[in-house]
């Protein structure tokens, strides 16, 4: 009897231990399940989440964002776990949710990085870096570099004895050529050769063509570079720039997207939204008088530098400096007649590429417009056409490498304003890049019934889930 109940006891343990053992197993696979169910069940409500995009920004400008404020994302986290939750399987296969928190502060819309990473992947659906970045640009890029660093040199190297000439423009160093031997028509004809050298060396006025303008103290308060802290910057032009493809693909982005000069697009709050991105002031005159301002310094800039390369036209220039600056150094004087040649040049260009026609980087002799003659009197006449010998050249391609001066995080604010004003004051959205954000973090705590011999009937296992769900 004592070894019969001793085997029955034995049996009774092991048995025992036995189903302990399977319903913790049970209790494990079920935590396990609910687990995956869990991460599932946020993974859905992440996605449905995003799919409360902005609507309009992604239709117009392939640029995704959601509302950012982490009181209405919770609520909608909270809305679509308990909608999940309401299919729920049996006891052993269920939970409940305890709390859950979404936070939008690491995405915010108005991150430079983040919107820059969507305008390039935009833009790469929109054309590759080989069509826009081939060899002819690659080799136009380059000459562009040498020919502003000609007329930087020159320049730098003129400007101070220009001065002094200007200041005393009859001082010689041998006394006796002061006297009568200098004629009274040579005096003249200096003293209008400089006066037309510093007319011809700026930019006319034109009459203001462009109505639209952002309203007075907006900017500060609503548009991302208001808010940024990013104040309208001139764009300087350099010889040292080197495109990044980065840089390329965004302002590829900027021209298809965006309304300019010779490319006006309805249900624009501004007309000229390239040159707003370039200049960042206010009204569409504004910044259609600092484009042309550049436009004629790049463009006299790279005469200058043709007329010193070409042979017959530093001939010409040569040879008329010669014969009437007679008292000025002879390279002093070859620099006055062909910088007042090319700024005429120049005039012609910058009428010729608003008015949508093509005005090559690298011009040849065949490319030149205007006569030495023409250039030295005051009525020369602008608008002079010839037909280009480069494809490459029209105004939309001189606003590419315009757009290469400008800084990444100007650029990208500025465009974030033409995206703002487009859409909440053309389509009459209520938008603003300040109250969205790319993506957000979501974290949620589960629990569920802890069912094993021996543990109190409340008891219960909690987890948590943690996930981010953002734009890619």
């Amino acid at each position: 009897m004592n070894k019969k109940g001793f085997s029955s006891l034995y049996i009774i343990m092991i048995l025992s231990s036995l189903i302990f053992l399977i319903l913790v197993i049970i209790e494990g696979a079920s935590g396990f399940a609910l687990r995956s169910r869990a991460e599932g069940i946020c993974m859905l409500t992440g996605e449905s989440m995003l799919s409360e995009y902005q609507k309009t920004l992604w239709a117009r400008y392939g640029i995704f964002a959601v509302r950012s404020s982490n009181e209405r994302l919770t609520a909608l986290a909270d809305f679509y776990i308990e909608g999940n939750l309401a299919v729920q399987g049996d006891n052993i296969l269920r939970m409940n949710k305890v709390a859950c928190l979404a936070d939008s502060q690491q995405y915010p819309a108005l991150d430079g990085e983040q919107f820059a990473c969507q305008v390039r992947s935009a833009a790469a659906i929109l054309i590759t870096e080989e069509v826009f970045f081939n060899e002819e640009s690659r080799s136009i890029l380059s000459e562009v570099r040498e020919a502003l660093t000609l007329s930087e040199t020159l320049q730098t190297d003129s400007a101070d004895e220009l001065l002094q000439i200007e200041a005393v423009p009859y001082s010689s160093e041998n006394p006796e050529e002061d006297g009568e031997d200098i004629h009274e028509e040579e005096k003249d004809s200096m003293r209008a050769l400089l006066k037309r050298y510093r007319t011809a060396g700026q930019q006319e006025e034109e009459n203001a063509a462009w109505e639209k303008s952002i309203p007075p103290g907006y900017a500060a308060e609503i548009l991302p570079t208001g808010l940024l802290g990013l104040s309208s910057q001139r764009t300087l032009l350099g010889s040292g720039v080197i495109p990044q493809a980065a840089a390329l693909l965004e302002n590829e982005y900027v021209l298809a997207k965006c309304s300019y000069a010779t490319r006006l697009l309805e249900g624009s709050f501004l007309d000229l939204e390239a040159e707003y991105v370039l200049f960042g002031l206010p009204s569409d005159s504004e910044n259609d008088k600092e484009v042309r301002s550049t436009l004629f310094w790049l463009r006299s800039a790279l005469n200058l530098a043709h007329i010193y390369t070409d042979p017959q036209k530093k001939s010409e220039v040569t040879t008329l400096a010669a014969s009437v600056l007679t008292l000025i150094p002879l390279p002093v004087a070859v620099f006055v007649v062909s910088g007042i040649w090319s700024s005429v040049e120049a005039r012609n260009d910058v009428t010729l590429l608003l008015s949508g026609k093509c005005v090559p980087f690298i011009k040849t002799p065949e490319d030149w417009a205007c006569s030495l003659d023409g250039a030295l009197q005051s009525d020369a006449v602008s608008g002079a056409t010839i037909a280009p010998s480069s494809r490459i050249g029209k105004y939309g391609d001189y606003l590419r490498l315009l757009l290469l001066m400008v800084s990444p995080e100007h650029k990208r604010a500025r465009l974030m304003d033409v995206m703002q004003l487009n859409i909440a004051h053309i389509q009459g959205d209520a938008f603003c890049f300040q109250d969205y954000a790319y993506g957000f973090t979501l974290q949620a705590e589960f629990e569920k019934q802890l069912r094993l011999p021996g543990y109190r009937a409340a008891s219960k296992r909690k987890g948590m889930v943690c996930q981010e769900h953002v734009y890619q």
